[in-house]
């Protein structure tokens, strides 16, 4: 039952939200099962109570629990295909939003959640203008919704004394019900009549229908109160070789996926960098609604442009859930009527993966690659901030909103040049408040869990503000996916569902010692001819060239800009040397250091004991 409850609660579920059961295990007792949903006492419903013996009981309420969850699911399947912008948000968003935009609150406050939320629909859009929006479009829930569900062209005074009359009457077959029936029979009844009436059910929360109606009308109805860049839709080009209706398997080496993704969106160079919605990057940790969001928002139509969707490292995903998005891919295409542009990028190691085998015969033999140069001027423009829009870009190079600041080693002043793009930014700004927010990445591991608490922890009202992201030598894992989902797809988002945008009124600077391939690298040690094996085995699987290619060692190492391991040995051994030359020469470090025994060392002998 346990079980049970918490699926209908993640599954979003309003009538379960604060669902309470209480057992009584003592054999004498005339209830055994006490349920309250704590739905007010506006309601007319009370306490459900089921008495008999509790072993009895207990297994027919799992069987009743589990009937409730298939039928949520298949009601929130059908308003996902219906409502298109339900797929931008999980179950656990979708509630938070119904509680939020209620609309029985004639000055709703809208939280900073809600504004990030909502901007992935209506991007531009501030609080005040979003707030307008809403005090409309509920009077529409209030007034017109009724009408058009009714389709008859009667005065709005009659159809609320109907509704009135309508209530009345629900209260007083409910109380002759609950007071014929019990047990068992009150909780069929009670969810039998919420699904009818969500809305009079439960007034005070947004039901979801509603909110699929109220989010496509964020997006299309009040255009002309925006700005053209806000009203323009996206519309993307494949690249070459790439077909649309079908899926497009791309396989790759593990150092060039992240690079791969971002050519295929250059095809397009004009249109805006790829968003959260349109790039799904993968790992064994990601959940099953996450693909499946991701598959409902590539194959059911209702956006009005073309957008290209890519699942990366599709090869990550567990054995479960591939199977299961398989399965819904295969449910999806049957029934899609639009040309739908799907991309599922995977690593070369793990081409045999159950998602790379599955969608083998689409998969393409060419690589999108583009030259650097061309990679750097396409983020460069999308990265400048227009010269009449007030930003923290300002105090930066070609008032780009974000930037990295490296180095070959530390202590060379990156920090102190950081500090100054502040206190330039505090010296420029005229009325708005500057502030500087410095986030540190010390684990091995980077956890954005960690990184977004400390952004929503950022003080409210500052203007202009830099984001310092401060990248420490220790960090090995998932640096490359964390600045691509922060920097390419410009958001962040935890285990339960609490959102970052990037703007581009703020500086985000981030500072590293070396170079991302340098980071990424992680070479065994060892010695003569096994320490140039074992030194080569990485950058030759990168590149996909194994020792009947007869290329050089030198030639991969200059292809891939790669050093020996010997060389930063030395730099570090002369580093530590010119460290102990320049000490003062009472330093007892100095006099051991150049200390040599005269002759040499005696051989040591063992004698076995017997």
């Amino acid at each position: 039952m346990a079980l049970a409850f918490i699926k209908l609660h993640a599954a979003g579920n309003p009538l379960f939200q604060r669902w309470e059961a209480k057992i009584s295990c003592q054999p004498n007792s005339e209830a055994s099962i006490v349920m309250d949903f704590h739905l007010g006492s506006g309601q007319g419903v009370g306490k459900v109570v089921v008495e008999g013996d509790m072993l009895e009981q207990l297994p027919e309420l799992c069987t009743k629990m589990e009937q409730y969850l298939s039928t949520w699911k298949k009601f929130m399947k059908e308003q996902r295909s219906m409502h298109y912008y339900l797929n931008y948000y999980t179950a656990e968003q979708v509630v938070y939003l119904c509680n939020r935009l209620s609309p029985g609150t004639q000055t709703p406050t809208l939280d900073g959640q809600v504004v990030t939320m909502l901007s992935f629909i209506r991007p531009g859009c501030d609080t005040q203008g979003l707030r307008e929006m809403l005090r409309v479009f509920w009077g529409d829930f209030h007034s017109g919704d009724t009408l058009q569900e009714r389709r008859d062209e009667v005065d709005l005074q009659a159809v609320v004394e109907e509704e009135q009359v309508c209530e009345e009457e629900k209260e007083k077959v409910w109380e002759v019900e609950e007071s014929q029936t019990s047990g068992f029979g009150q909780l069929d009844q009670l969810w039998d009549a919420y699904m009818r009436d969500m809305r009079g059910f439960l007034p005070h929360t947004l039901d979801v229908p509603s909110l699929g109606r109220l989010l496509g009308q964020l997006a299309y109805k009040g255009e002309e109160e925006c700005k053209e860049e806000e009203k323009k839709v996206v519309m993307r080009s494949l690249p070459g070789g790439f077909s649309s209706s079908r899926p497009n398997l791309v396989v790759c080496p593990p150092a060039e996926i992240l690079t791969s993704c971002l050519c295929i969106y250059m095809a397009s160079e004009l249109e805006p960098l790829p968003s959260y919605d349109e790039v799904l990057l993968c790992d064994p940790d990601t959940p099953y609604q996450q693909v499946e969001l991701f598959l409902h928002r590539c194959l059911t139509a209702g956006y009005r442009g073309q957008k290209i969707y890519t699942l990366l490292h599709a090869d990550r995903l567990g054995y479960d859930v591939s199977f299961k998005a398989e399965q819904l891919f295969q449910a999806l295409s049957l029934r899609c009527t639009h040309d739908y542009r799907l991309v599922i990028i995977c690593s070369s190691s793990r081409e045999h993966a159950y998602l790379p085998s599955a969608f083998s015969q689409y998969r393409l033999l060419a690589i999108p690659q583009e030259p650097l140069e061309r990679v750097q001027r396409y983020l460069s423009h999308h990265y400048t901030v227009p010269p009449d829009q007030p930003s923290a870009a300002d105090v930066f190079k070609g008032r780009q909103f974000v930037g990295v600041v490296s180095s070959k080693r530390a202590g060379v002043g990156k920090s102190l040049y950081i500090q100054r793009l502040y206190k330039k930014l505090q010296e420029s700004a005229n009325e708005e408040v500057a502030s500087l927010k410095c986030i540190r990445l010390i684990e091995p591991q980077v956890d954005e869990n960690i990184i977004l608490k400390s952004l929503l922890n950022t003080a409210e009202g500052k203007d202009l503000t830099i984001f310092h992201f401060d990248v420490m030598s220790s960090v090995q894992k998932g640096l490359h996916e964390f600045l691509f989902r922060l920097l390419i797809l410009r958001y962040l988002m935890d285990s339960e569902g609490r959102m970052w945008k990037c703007s581009e009124g703020q500086l985000y600077v981030i500072e590293i010692l070396q170079s991302p391939q340098d980071l990424h690298q992680n070479l065994p040690r060892a010695s003569g001819i096994a320490n140039t094996a074992a030194e080569m085995g990485f950058p030759s699987r990168v590149t996909g060239l194994t020792l009947l290619d007869t290329v050089r060692s030198s030639a991969i190492r200059e292809d891939l800009r790669v050093e020996p391991l010997l060389f930063g040995t030395e730099r570090r051994q002369l580093r530590c040397s010119g460290h102990l030359i320049r000490l003062p020469p009472c330093r007892l470090p100095l006099e051991v250091f150049p200390t040599r025994p005269p002759g040499r060392r005696p051989r040591e002998e063992t004698q076995g004991q017997t």
